[in-house]
């Protein structure tokens, strides 16, 4: 080959051809290092002697870590602190480069791109920092696009294996961030960063480090999952477990207006819809229309929940045990998401933020928001003094986490809006926000106290991950929106994240959540939820059941409760036999 003087990038840009490796021969010359002089080396030996300082000597030798640490120490005693410093930091960067770089990529064995693929993504790597994440997506996806158009006019039978969904190792989207981009990444902050560059182009240090953190959320999000789905479960079950089907009607003139589109219209087939003033049996699927149907939400039956509110669905799996139903089903749902979302940590989507927008289309009123906050697209601040109270034992590790300017936390907060009378306003963001520090933040105890004063910034966030959030669920059947006005806001934000299942379940859960205040015991659906609180299902099996306390959490406070308290009267039929059983066995 002709005598070359190759600049690093060029020495990047030859490792893309088919068939170059860092063994591959080339004829090297340098005015200064080789004073003109031909040498026949590898690309290697170019490319590192292409970072180091233009003047230093000629490097024609394998270097190990010793001999790169003797070379740094030359550099050092060669050049100023300033320049050795430069030269160090060039030797890292490069070198944190080639080694994210594999110069075959799958190009020799499989496909090779066309000069006219490679011109455009040269042009789409140059304008990608300055594009916003609307149109990054767009310019990456119509890459993605003409690369598959390539692949297809070729026949390369790779693909076929890409579309598959077998286990193997090479997917679609690795392929895409191997070959075109590797796109947005969130760190364990829920800071979005965006890696212009594939894989296979090789990352500089930034590059490394922000793809490093990408990891480092997935480790969060698998951790997560794994501990969560059961503790779920194990709280929802002792929640509902005595609630059962009643057979008769309970003539409820209060109906659940549900919208029906192609993602839910089967969910309820089985149900009993209001139609010109009478009740019809769901058969098919409704396709993009608002349905009023009886609901577990406004059921009147004392017994439970009865047939004609609760729909078909228990004559499909024989039993009367509806609140276990319910549970098993949110189990299910509960942990195939966040399996799925553990296996598949890496397919995160990211969503614009709109806070005025989310409230829209949320049960929330924006103009009751408006008298206290400043509500913009991106950013909310207080209008005037106003308080968030955070428990830091509802939270744990993994869901109320502090830096140095905020707290980032599930958005399902509560304000609290004046002194002698308070009132409170809920937020009905369920994704996790950054929550400003304010200049006044007290510490009582367990409890946070954030006092923000008029103009204080609550809020900023640009975007935010959309997906299962088990932090989330656990905090909506916990209760921790205790001051929610609506049932229905409650039951919104709850199916939202557990999509995909029967909406009578969660309706079911929902409302046993809702109780009467002057009596805890009573649903407030009997009453139409006239002065009602929510109580999470973590606390709900204290409140409905001793026996279930005793088997759920807290053995001591299910004795006080069942014994001394004296509260036989409320025992359920699986308690009385318990108890009968135990007295035949003392006698």
């Amino acid at each position: 080959m002709a005598n070359v003087t190759m600049s690093t990038e060029e020495v990047y840009d030859e490792l893309k051809n088919e068939g170059v490796e860092l063994s591959t021969k080339y004829s090297y010359s340098h005015p200064i290092k080789t004073n003109n002089k031909a040498k026949q080396i590898s690309l290697g030996r170019i490319w590192f002697n292409s970072i180091l300082p233009e003047d230093f000597r000629f490097i024609n030798e394998s270097i190990n870590k010793n001999q790169l640490s003797s070379i740094i120490k030359e550099i050092s005693r060669k050049y100023e602190p300033r320049d050795t410093s430069k030269y160090v930091r060039n030797i890292q960067k490069h070198a944190n480069k080639l080694a994210t770089i594999d110069p075959r990529t799958f190009q020799s064995e499989l496909f090779i791109p066309s000069q006219e693929w490679k011109e455009k993504k040269e042009i789409f790597l140059k304008k990608a920092p300055s594009l916003n994440y609307e149109d990054f997506k767009k310019e990456r996806k119509k890459l993605i696009d003409l690369l598959y158009n390539e692949m297809e006019e070729q026949n390369i039978p790779f693909l076929e294996s890409l579309n598959s969904k077998s286990s193997g190792k090479m997917s679609k989207d690795t392929w895409e961030q191997l070959q075109v981009s590797k796109g947005m990444t969130p760190d364990i902050e829920n800071n979005i960063k965006v890696i212009n560059k594939g894989i296979s182009d090789g990352y500089d240090i930034q590059e490394y480090y922000d793809a490093a953190a990408e990891a480092r959320m997935g480790f969060f999000v698998k951790g997560t999952a794994v501990q969560n789905p059961g503790y779920l479960a194990r709280k929802v079950t002792m929640s509902n477990a005595n609630i059962k089907l009643d057979p008769v009607d309970c003539k409820s003139k209060h109906y659940l207006e549900i919208y029906s589109d192609s993602n839910n219209a089967d969910q309820f087939i089985g149900r009993y819809r209001l139609v010109n003033n009478k009740l019809e049996l769901i058969e098919e699927p409704i396709i993009n229309e608002t349905i009023k149907v009886r609901s577990p939400m406004y059921c009147k039956s004392k017994k439970g929940i009865c047939s004609v509110c609760y729909g078909k669905l228990a004559e499909s799996v024989n039993t009367n045990n509806i609140g276990i139903l319910a549970a098993g089903a949110v189990n299910m749902i509960a942990v195939n998401v966040f399996m799925k979302m553990r296996h598949q940590s890496e397919k995160i989507k990211y969503m614009n933020v709109d806070f005025i927008d989310i409230i829209n289309q949320s049960t929330v009123k924006l103009e009751e928001l408006n008298f206290i906050l400043d509500v913009q697209k991106t950013e909310i601040f207080a209008k005037d003094d106003i308080v968030i109270e955070i428990d830091k034992n509802e939270y744990d590790s993994s869901t109320l986490t502090e830096y140095h300017d905020k707290y980032v936390l599930p958005g399902l907060l509560t304000i609290r809006y004046g002194n002698e009378e308070p009132s409170y306003y809920s937020l009905p963001f369920n994704f996790d926000i950054n929550l400003n520090k304010p200049s006044q933040l007290i510490t009582k105890g367990r409890f946070l106290i954030f006092k923000y004063e008029k103009g204080e910034k609550l809020i900023s966030q640009k975007q935010y991950i959309k997906g299962v959030n088990p932090a989330i669920i656990t905090k909506l059947l916990d209760g921790t929106t205790k001051y929610v006005k609506d049932p229905r806001i409650l039951l919104e934000l709850i199916s939202e994240e557990l999509s995909g299942m029967d909406s009578v379940h969660l309706e079911l859960v929902v409302s046993n959540m809702c109780r009467n205040i002057d009596d805890n015991k009573i649903p407030a659906r009997l009453n139409n939820y006239k002065n009602f609180e929510i109580i999470g299902c973590k606390k709900l099996p204290f409140i409905d059941s001793w026996l279930s306390a005793m088997a759920f959490e807290d053995i001591q406070k299910s004795i006080l409760t069942g014994l001394v308290s004296e509260e036989e009267s409320t025992f359920n039929d699986l308690e009385k036999l318990l108890i009968k059983d135990n007295y035949k066995l003392e006698e």
